[in-house]
């Protein structure tokens, strides 16, 4: 950073950022202390209990005439967010200088609900294998999802920040911002769409006709 007897003024933002529609939420600048040398990165991922429901047939897939496949469904709806701190300094001269010390990623379910067909009686075969394909529906979702954070979390640390040690300069605050919201844009979006992509896929594996059949035979011999 310039020396010389310019004297600074220290900012500092935390910054929201949703990753599906990528709104910049506002952020409140304060005075603060110079940060550490260092950026950290945290990623994580919020996992709450799921809720299992046992709703009538029509809230549920069902086949034609004759179909007998188990019918459940488990609905495991997830977000992305990330929050980070910015620092900006300004000089009398009119230069400003900024960094980023903090990233935090947050992965996270919204209330995941597993359904299963009001037709089957509650402890009965057919109830335990909906209820134990869709249980294996919410652990191949989780590890997608988690090879993927640690995915994210490598991206991150790998992108190109502005650091204390090594500040850019921009004419703003607001131009700090913008920029660090379109670098994160460019390190996670793509990511999350492979991550949407690879989710899709574990579901088509798990609900393949060999394993539809595979449950059916094993009530049917019950």
């Amino acid at each position: 950073m310039p020396g010389g007897r310019r004297r600074p003024r220290v900012w500092a933002a935390p910054l929201w950022v949703l990753m599906a529609g990528l709104s910049v939420g506002s952020a409140q600048a304060s005075e603060v202390a110079a940060r550490e040398p260092r950026i950290g990165i945290h990623v994580e991922i919020e996992t709450p209990p799921q809720t299992i429901h046992e709703r009538s047939d029509p809230l549920l897939p069902r086949g034609g005439s004759g179909d007998r496949r188990l019918a459940g469904l488990a609905l495991l709806d997830l977000s992305l967010q990330t929050e980070y701190d910015m620092t900006l300094v300004s000089y009398s001269s009119g230069e400003n200088f900024f960094w980023v010390s903090g990233i935090h990623l947050t992965l996270a379910y919204r209330n995941p609900e597993v359904y299963i067909a009001g037709r089957y009686r509650k402890g009965s075969c057919e109830y335990r294998a909906v209820l134990n394909h869709e249980d294996e529906h919410v652990l191949a979702d989780r590890a997608v999802v988690k090879s993927f954070a640690e995915k994210m979390g490598l991206a991150l640390r790998a992108g190109d920040w502005p650091t204390y040690a090594h500040p850019r300069q921009v004419s703003s605050m607001e131009e700090g911002k913008a920029e660090t919201a379109a670098r994160l844009e460019a390190i996670i979006q793509p990511l999350f769409e492979e991550l949407k992509e690879r989710r899709r896929e574990a579901r088509l594996a798990l609900d393949s006709p060999e394993n539809a059949r595979r449950a059916q035979q094993q009530c049917a011999s019950r």
